[in-house]
């Protein structure tokens, strides 16, 4: 018995640790929504500066509030000429400051 509440308790402070530790923020708060071609609407949040982003089905911006600009690509892995992703489909994005 005495191990088992010895565990349980290891187990409260590490996770007590765990949470209130603060991690780096590199994200940017806000998040982007977009349509989906296969099954409604998605959302990426904690987006990172300059990282490409797939967004298979993606047809059409619903929402930017990431407060960065977004460049769409029509292939994925940020291939190909960007293009406005308010009126076309793409399949990919990439944000910037």
């Amino acid at each position: 018995m005495r191990y088992i509440v010895e565990t349980v308790g290891a187990f409260a402070v590490g996770a007590a640790i765990t949470v209130t530790v603060p991690f780096p923020a590199h994200a940017t708060p806000g998040e982007f929504s977009y349509r989906s071609q296969i099954g409604g609407p998605a959302v990426l949040d904690d987006l990172d500066p300059d990282r490409c982003y797939n967004t298979p089905g993606a047809a059409g911006v619903l929402a930017n509030d990431t407060g960065m600009h977004v460049a769409a690509f029509p292939g994925p892995n940020c291939e190909g000429v960007p293009m406005d992703a308010e009126t076309r489909a793409f399949e990919s994005v990439v944000f910037s400051s």
